[in-house]
C-alpha cells in the first residue's frame, strides 16, 4: 500500500494559477463545467472534443500500458472550491491515484459559493470571538444563530442555485451528461476490463447524486464499483431519493463509504474563522430551505435516523467518523476539519484502498 504524503501547493490567490502548472497534463483527466455547460473560457478550456478523447484516445493508451481492469474514478470537488482551486487540486491529487493504478478524471464544477459566503458572513465580532477559545457556550451560540440569520436570506439562494448547478450539468445538453454518455459507451465496449469509482467531497456528493444515476440509466453493463463520499452535503432526504435505492446492487452503486467528522469536532470546526462551527452545521441551519435539515456527511443526522444508520452497518455501505486512526484498511481518517478531507493522507488512502481493491 502507497502511503500518501501531500505537498503543499505551489502559492496561488483564489482566482490565479501558479505558473508552473502544466494545464495539458491535466487534460486527460479533467471536465471543466460552468452552470453545467462545457466551460468554454477561464483557466482552462473543456469540449466535447476533449471528452471524446480521453475516451478514444487516453483511456485506451492507459490500458495498453498497464495491466488488469481499469479502475476509472471520477472525482468531484465541494462547494468552496473556485476553478482555480479546483484545478490546483486535481494537480495535487492526480499523482496520488496514478500511484495507486487509477486513473482519476476530475470534474470542475464552478458553484460560486465561496465568494458568496465571503460577502454574506458578518465581519464584526469574529476575532473577539476566536479569541475566546473553541469551548461551546452562551456567547458562540449566540454568534452562530446571529451568523445563520445573517446568511439565510442570501445564503439559500445560493445554495439552491448550486444545486441548480448540478441539474444543469445532467441536463440533455449538459456537460456531464455527455460525459456519462461517452462513458456509457466505454464501458459497453470494454465489458469486464473497467471498474467505474466515484468519490465526492461536501457538495461533491450532490453532484454525483445526479451523475451517477444518469451513467446508470444507460445501462451499459458495467455499475459503480463504488461510491465514496467525504464530508457530504448531501441531504439525507435526497439520498434516499436519489442514490439509496442504486446501493448494493451489482448493475448499481455496489458499495457505499461515508468519511465524515465526529460530532464535536464539527462544533470546533469554523466557517471563514466567522462562523464558529462546521460548513455541514451551516448549511443544515441556514442554507437548505428547511432549518436543521439532516445531511449525510452529519454524524448527529446520521445517528439521529435509525433506518440510516442499519443501513450503514449492512454489506453494502459503512461509516467511518474521523479522527479514526486504527482499523481494516479502508477505515481510516484523520481529517480535522471539513476542508481536510481532500488533503488528509489517511482518508485519501482509505479511498485508494477501496478502489483498488474493489
Amino acid at each position: 500500500m502507497i502511503l500518501l504524503s501531500l505537498q503543499p501547493a505551489e502559492p496561488a490567490t483564489l482566482h490565479s494559477l501558479p505558473p508552473t502548472l502544466d494545464l495539458e497534463a491535466l487534460r486527460p483527466h479533467l471536465v471543466n463545467l460552468s452552470n453545467g455547460q462545457f466551460s468554454d473560457d477561464g483557466a482552462l478550456v473543456t469540449s466535447a472534443e476533449d471528452v471524446d478523447a480521453i475516451f478514444a484516445e487516453h483511456l485506451p493508451r492507459y490500458m495498453e500500458q498497464h495491466e488488469g481492469p481499469l479502475r476509472l474514478l471520477f472525482w468531484a470537488h465541494g462547494g468552496l472550491v473556485s476553478e482555480a482551486r479546483g484545478i490546483i487540486g486535481a494537480s495535487r491529487l492526480l499523482p496520488h491515484w496514478l500511484e495507486h493504478g487509477i486513473y482519476p478524471i476530475f470534474f470542475i464544477w464552478e458553484t460560486g459559493l465561496l465568494d458568496a459566503l465571503c460577502s454574506l458572513l458578518p465581519r464584526s465580532g469574529a476575532r473577539e470571538l476566536q479569541e475566546q477559545g473553541r469551548a461551546r457556550n452562551l456567547v458562540e451560540d449566540l454568534w452562530s444563530a446571529g451568523v445563520e440569520r445573517a446568511v439565510r436570506p442570501l445564503g439559500q439562494k445560493v445554495w439552491a442555485q448550486m444545486k441548480v448547478g448540478a441539474d444543469q450539468a445532467v441536463a440533455a445538453d449538459g456537460g456531464a451528461a455527455y460525459v456519462a454518455q461517452r462513458l456509457a459507451e466505454f464501458t459497453a465496449r470494454n465489458p469486464g476490463a473497467v471498474q467505474v469509482h466515484a468519490a465526492g467531497h461536501s457538495a461533491g456528493a450532490i453532484f454525483h447524486s445526479r451523475f451517477l444515476p444518469l451513467y446508470l440509466q444507460h445501462g451499459s453493463g458495467t455499475g459503480v464499483s463504488s461510491l465514496n463520499l467525504l464530508a457530504a452535503a448531501l441531504s439525507i432526504a435526497d439520498f434516499n431519493r436519489l442514490l439509496r435505492p442504486l446501493v448494493g446492487s451489482p448493475q448499481g452503486i455496489e458499495q457505499l463509504h461515508l468519511f465524515g467528522l465526529h460530532r464535536q469536532l464539527e462544533e470546533d470546526d469554523s466557517v471563514l474563522w466567522l462562523y464558529p462551527r462546521s460548513l455541514l452545521c451551516l448549511i443544515s441551519s441556514a442554507l437548505e430551505a428547511e432549518r436543521g435539515v439532516g445531511l449525510l456527511g452529519l454524524e448527529r443526522s446520521v445517528a439521529a435516523d435509525a433506518d440510516l444508520t442499519g443501513f450503514l452497518g449492512t454489506a453494502a455501505a459503512d461509516a467511518t467518523w474521523s479522527k479514526t486512526q486504527v482499523g481494516a484498511p479502508g477505515r481510516r481518517c484523520l481529517a480535522s476539519a471539513h476542508g481536510t478531507f481532500d488533503e488528509d493522507p489517511a482518508t485519501l488512502n482509505s479511498v485508494a484502498y477501496r478502489v483498488s481493491t474493489g
